[in-house]
C-alpha cells in the first residue's frame, strides 16, 4: 500500500466519487450523512475482501442500516468522554444554585474558565481522542463480517492496534493532523464551502488505509478469538 495508491483511491470512479461530493454537501439533512458513514463501512468491507475497486454508491437501504450501527459504534466509544465532560458541567450547575440568581451568570463565567485548566478537562481530552483512537479497528471489526456485536469486542479492536501498532498510529496520526490542517488553512482563506469535498475525500482514504492494516493485521492470525 503506496501512499500514490492510498492517494488515488478515492479518485478511481469519478462518478462515485461525484455521488459521495453531493450527500457530503447535504450532509446538514442528515440523511446523506448516515449514507456516507455507511458507505465507509462498505469500502473497509471491500478492501478487507482484496476488492481493489471503489465500491458503488448504491444500495441506499442498506447503506442506510450500516451507517446508524456506524454512528452507534462512534457514540458508544466517546460515552466515557462524554461521561466525564457531563458530570463536570452538572457539578458546575448544582454549585451554582447555592448563588442568587443575579450572581450566578458571573460564577458560571468563572467556572467554565476554570474548567478548561482542570483534571476533569485533561481526562475528557484523553478520553475523546482515546475514543476516536480505537473507533478504526472497531468498524474494521464491524465491517469485516457485518457483525455489529464484534465492534464492541475491546480486546480485539486492542490487538488490531497492537499487532499494527506502526500502521495504525501513523496512519490515525495523519489522518488527524490533515484533517485538522486543511480545516484551518480552508477557513483562514474563506473557503470553508469546499470543505465537504476534502471531508469525503479523507473519509474514503481513511476507510482504505484501515481496511489494508486490518486485513495485514487478520492474515497473520493474531486477532483471532
Amino acid at each position: 500500500m503506496s501512499i500514490t495508491q492510498v492517494l488515488k483511491y478515492p479518485l478511481q470512479d469519478l462518478r462515485t466519487f461525484l455521488k459521495g461530493l453531493l450527500l457530503q454537501f447535504l450532509y446538514f439533512l442528515i440523511i446523506p450523512l448516515i449514507i456516507i458513514f455507511g458507505y465507509q463501512i462498505r469500502v473497509i468491507n471491500h478492501v478487507i475482501n482484496g476488492k481493489s475497486k471503489l465500491p458503488e454508491l448504491k444500495e441506499f437501504k442498506k447503506t442506510i442500516m450500516l451507517g446508524v450501527k456506524s454512528l452507534l459504534i462512534h457514540l458508544i466509544y466517546l460515552i466515557p468522554c462524554f461521561l466525564v465532560y457531563s458530570a463536570s458541567m452538572l457539578s458546575i450547575y448544582t454549585s451554582s444554585l447555592i448563588f442568587e440568581p443575579a450572581q450566578r451568570g458571573a460564577y458560571f463565567s468563572n467556572a467554565y474558565d476554570n474548567y478548561y485548566q482542570s483534571p476533569n478537562y485533561y481526562a475528557s481530552i484523553i478520553l475523546y481522542y482515546g475514543g476516536f483512537f480505537f473507533i478504526p479497528a472497531a468498524l474494521c471489526l464491524f465491517a469485516h463480517k457485518w457483525k455489529f456485536s464484534d465492534a464492541l469486542k475491546l480486546k480485539k479492536a486492542l490487538r488490531i492496534i497492537i499487532n499494527g501498532f506502526a500502521r495504525y498510529v501513523i496512519a490515525f496520526t495523519l489522518i488527524l493532523l490533515a484533517t485538522q490542517a486543511v480545516n484551518n488553512a480552508l477557513r483562514t482563506v474563506n473557503l470553508s464551502i469546499i470543505l465537504p469535498v476534502f471531508h469525503f475525500y479523507i473519509i474514503v482514504i481513511s476507510a482504505f488505509v484501515y481496511g489494508n492494516i486490518y486485513k495485514r493485521v487478520n492474515k497473520s492470525k493474531l486477532i483471532s478469538d
